[in-house]
């Protein structure tokens, strides 16, 4: 009854002074906090708050719009509709820039900012928008350098996450410089989870960049950090075996990359769903190994198992998805079916080039090597 009442209200706020001005913003407001307790009818709160949110940009402070966006923004996340989940955290940002320095240096305004922008690259990042994705997480790193300084716990984890979206890109020597930096300030805060979780992201960098003893003494620690906090069946200590086996498989260390592996395979079947993308990562990771060690049949069965499930956790068009399916070409290749392997290796080259990959990204460059060998 109360929103139907509130309905009223603002149709009859409508008739009395149009639909453009500041007296429409209260009955909005109460018929959006009504259907937001009960959200029966999701795409009329969205309306109704698309239409508040556009009154407020004209009749409010921008901190109230904007906190009106990045609220639609996180209910759109929670549903999983991520493209206008981004649209939103977009419109919070546009929202408080607007406002000029006031709206993102006082009161809520630099807070909301922040967690309008980390949202937004994490979601740019996930959709493969990594240009835009490296240029918004960029300025989540300046506002945390200048809100809380260079020596920060928060702002070492913002330049962990620009590190990895750099490292994404095959932009490995910035990628270097934040993760160093990233690891200092966590080291002095204890060898902790997240210390853990840097050391891991540093270690892969470290090792396309061919500086394995470096990488193997961090994957290790990581290791440890998360048995010894975790136990041994934990979804953390699953990455951190998959990321020392492939470790081990690329310094050709085969019987032991091959037990870290299965090992992996098994913490992450235990611990998490089967339609997992961490599931996904260990089929494949084993399913190269095998090749490596001439067990083409069951590296095929793997390999497939492997792009079922990235289908449906990454969809099509995510960066992962492509590798995996160009590694589903690599195994075909490997059992002398060149004709069928041919179009899933040079379509996953292609397409991560189209995606922005620079040549010298080790996937573009295990791609072209095995292109050029025909």
């Amino acid at each position: 009854e109360s929103v139907h009442a509130y309905r009223r209200a603002v149709a009859e706020a409508e008739a009395e002074g149009g639909s453009e001005g500041a007296h429409l913003l209260e009955p909005l407001a109460h018929v959006a906090a009504v259907l937001e307790s009960n959200l029966d009818d999701v795409h009329e709160w969205l309306s109704v708050k698309q239409r508040l949110f556009e009154l407020q940009v004209r009749h409010c402070d921008v901190v109230t719009a904007a906190s009106t966006a990045y609220s639609v923004a996180i209910l759109l996340q929670e549903r999983g509709e991520d493209e206008a989940a981004a649209e939103y955290f977009a419109a919070a940002v546009a929202a408080l820039d607007e406002g000029g320095k006031e709206a993102t240096s006082e009161g809520d305004g630099p807070q909301l900012l922040l967690a309008a922008l980390k949202s937004l690259a994490q979601l740019l990042e996930a959709q493969g928008r990594y240009t835009e994705a490296e240029r918004t997480m960029e300025r989540v790193v300046d506002i945390s350098v200048r809100t809380c300084g260079c020596e920060d716990e928060a702002t070492a984890l913002e330049m962990h996450g620009l590190a990895n979206i750099k490292k994404g890109q095959g932009k490995y020597a910035e990628a270097e410089v934040l993760f160093v930096a990233s690891l200092k300030v966590l080291e002095r805060a204890g060898h902790g989870m997240k210390y853990a979780a840097v050391l891991n992201n540093f270690a892969g960098l470290l090792e396309e960049l061919k500086r394995y003893e470096e990488a193997e003494q961090m994957h290790r620690q990581a290791l440890g950090v998360y048995e010894r906090n975790l136990g041994p069946e934990h979804p953390f200590v699953g990455t951190a075996l998959n990321n020392l086996a492939v470790l081990l498989r690329d310094q050709g260390r085969l019987e032991e990359a091959k037990q870290y592996h299965t090992r992996a395979l098994a913490v992450r079947r235990q611990t998490l769903p089967r339609e997992h993308p961490d599931v996904a990562m260990s089929l494949n990771n084993l399913a190269m190994l095998l090749v490596d060690t001439g067990n083409i049949q069951e590296a095929e069965e793997m390999a497939r198992q492997c792009l079922e499930i990235a289908q449906m956790v990454y969809g099509e068009e995510q960066l992962e998805y492509i590798n995996f399916l160009g590694n589903y070409g690599l195994v075909l290749k490997a059992a002398g079916q060149w004709a069928e392997a041919q179009p899933y290796v040079q379509g996953a080259h292609d397409r991560l080039k189209q995606k922005g990959l620079s040549s010298s990204h080790v996937w573009m460059v295990k791609f072209k090597a095995a292109l050029d060998r025909q």
